[in-house]
């Protein structure tokens, strides 16, 4: 079965190359993070840019190019970077790529991805965007959500294709996987990179007439073909004259896939597929509770002839928009995706999302600061979240860091490196013992057979670790050595992977001080507070 998702583009070793090329400055932007937070220096990371833009990790990549975070240090902003693949072309066709992108910029739309910038890096274009928080709704299309969510969703995306057809831009390649939803709910069409200026209904000037042998040649510029073929319309393939009702083709193969699970047009070859969208007259689209407007509305938009279709996307957007008025993409967007897995928030987001007003954050303590400094040492952020990017760096600087922002990179570490909490508790216990064998240089404890020895461990810990202190609830029997313990904290700013780290810490301290053994069970969660259970020889 042919990829029918990839934009076709013939230079297959040559895109390799430079997608490996695009691999390497993601290398070394995540080398140089690490490198800064680790080792002492008076000077800034050396971070690769391209243009003004500074790299901080890669986003994702495709037949287009890669798309990286990015910052803009002039503007002080986050932004995604696109460096498009090179293509088979000569020095006028980069100047008609900047052109397009150009004229792509002045579209400014809630439901198309701002373009900011666009120039030359090393030979290769890039584009400059903005960074949208979420995901594909080509990914999100895999959790089969009911119509009107998918349907919703896609009347949005048509606004921005109506906006960019009224500024006379045609996309060319629109699809789900050009389609970005936000975790808060907005859709944004993006990958403007095969458009083209209208003019008189012709896209471009080299696109000849006729069919045949020269299919392919009228749909490549420098040997590329323009567009991913399960979504081009009839007329792309034959190199005839395209118009914003292209777009509306490629729209409603996706409003088929997003109803029905699967592409209208099928075929094992290129050939094959591109005779299927010719000829073919697929199955009408959707279930039993799909309503005849919807399904007639798709198999208008599919039409052979692009003037059967509708006359514009406005008039399509409007009929999807009076189906799903009252869907609130806000929470679709985020509930689907839960629902689905696709959307597991990461204990960092998680953590910074509930920190309550007025956690402690004082910087003399110790402990979280050497632990963080450890930790990070042995497990590298390669990907560090953009808040921690400066507090990571000026670690190498005074060597203090609060324990808000401790608790901040140990989440980023356990979201890149563990995602599981048996291997994070058996790594935090063994940084966390390390560390208490040396802190416990200058501490005077009882012996763990004494009667007060529990409380002698507790006072220790409180004088090492700050913000979360512990109390004695029940010092159990001196024949049993079990007690139970309980750490407090501002309501809700807790998570388990801050728990395990907390935990462990004690544990370490119960060791340090001459326990053999220290075996700890969780008995209580509250929203302030949880309690432990712990036993020791």
């Amino acid at each position: 079965m042919v990829d029918s998702d990839t934009t076709v583009d013939i230079a297959g070793a040559t895109r390799h190359e430079h997608r490996e090329r695009g691999d390497a400055l993601e290398i070394a932007a995540a080398k140089q993070l690490v490198a800064a937070a680790l080792f002492s220096s008076s000077e800034e990371p050396d971070l690769p840019t391209v243009g003004r833009y500074v790299l901080k990790r890669r986003l994702g990549a495709g037949g287009m190019g890669i798309v990286f975070a990015a910052h803009d240090p002039r503007l002080k902003r986050d932004i995604a970077v696109k460096l498009l693949h090179p293509r088979n072309a000569h020095e006028a066709a980069d100047r008609l790529l900047l052109e397009e992108a150009r004229n792509t910029a002045k579209l400014l739309h809630p439901a198309v991805v701002t373009m900011f910038d666009a120039g030359l890096h090393e030979g290769r274009i890039f584009i400059a965007m903005e960074l949208i928080e979420g995901h594909a709704m080509s990914d999100w299309l895999r959790s089969r959500p009911p119509w009107r969510h998918s349907v919703a969703v896609l009347a949005v995306a048509a606004r921005g294709l109506e906006a960019a057809h009224q500024r006379r831009i045609v996309h060319r390649d629109f699809k789900p996987a050009n389609v970005l939803l936000g975790w808060d709910g907005r859709v944004c069409v993006a990958d403007f990179g095969l458009a083209r200026a209208i003019e008189e209904g012709v896209v471009g000037t080299s696109a000849p007439t006729g069919g045949g042998g020269d299919a392919m040649r009228a749909l490549t510029r420098g040997g590329d073909v323009a567009g991913t073929p399960a979504y081009m319309a009839p007329e792309q393939y034959l190199g005839t004259a395209q118009d914003e009702r292209s777009d509306q083709f490629a729209f409603c193969v996706s409003l088929y896939e997003a109803l029905t699970g699967h592409k209208p047009f099928m075929g094992s070859t290129l050939a094959q597929l591109q005779d299927a969208i010719l000829t073919a007259e697929p199955p009408p689209p959707g279930g039993h509770d799909t309503p005849d407007i919807l399904v007639r509305a798709v198999s208008r938009g599919l039409s052979k002839n692009r003037r059967d279709r509708f006359a514009s996307m406005g008039e399509l957007a409007a009929l999807l928009e009076s189906l799903t008025g009252d869907v609130d993409l806000s929470r679709v967007c985020r509930d689907d995706a839960l629902r689905s897995g696709l959307f597991q928030a990461p204990m960092y987001d998680q953590y910074v999302r509930d920190l309550p007003d007025g956690l402690a954050t004082d910087p003399d303590a110790r402990v979280p600061n050497r632990l963080t400094r450890v930790a990070l040492a042995q497990m590298p952020l390669e990907y560090p979240p953009a808040e921690l990017v400066p507090i990571i760096a000026g670690l190498r600087r005074d060597h203090v860091v609060s324990p808000v922002h401790a608790r901040a990179i140990l989440c980023a570490l356990y979201d890149e490196h563990f995602r599981a909490l048996e291997p994070w508790t058996a790594f935090m216990g063994r940084v966390s013992r390390s560390l208490m064998q040396l802190a416990f240089v200058g501490f005077s404890v009882l012996s763990p057979a004494a009667p007060q020895y529990v409380h002698s461990v507790v006072a220790t810990y409180n004088n090492l670790v700050k913000g979360t202190p512990v109390q004695v609830v029940d010092e159990g029997t001196r024949e049993a050595q079990t007690a139970t313990i309980a750490f407090e904290h501002p309501s809700e700013s807790m998570n388990e992977v801050i728990r395990v780290v907390l935990v462990e810490g004690f544990r370490a301290v119960m060791l340090a001080s001459g326990c053999c053994a220290v075996e700890v069970a969780m008995r209580r969660r509250a929203e302030d507070s949880f309690e432990l259970e712990i036993q020791w020889q």
